[in-house]
């Protein structure tokens, strides 16, 4: 079939063929650096997450062991959170087992 093509369109073929390639690895390239990205942003959040439950674990333990009331360890929470912040000005936010906000 290509002996049927004159040889500057096998030329121009070839050229398509190896834009085509390039286009294809330039394209994976950008997905895989993309998802390595949202993967490396993931971590962090959770790893921020962890951060904060175990900053309020202490309040509950607290409560549970009768040394304060649920509602002090959830005002001391709410204090001890209320404070942090991450990212330039995000901060965490809370919710109970009914889905109200903390």
């Amino acid at each position: 079939m290509l002996s049927r093509l004159s040889i500057t369109r096998q030329f121009l073929l070839l050229g398509a063929l190896g834009v085509s390639l390039t286009l294809f690895a330039l394209g994976l390239g950008v997905k895989t650096s993309y998802d390595l990205a949202l993967q490396g942003r993931e971590t962090q959040i959770k790893n921020l997450v962890d951060s904060a439950v175990t900053m309020t674990e202490g309040f509950v333990q607290a409560a549970q062991a009768g040394k304060i009331t649920e509602a002090q360890a959830k005002q001391e929470a709410i204090t001890a959170l209320s404070h942090a912040r991450f990212d330039n000005g995000n901060y965490f936010f809370v919710y109970d087992y009914q889905g109200i906000t903390i």
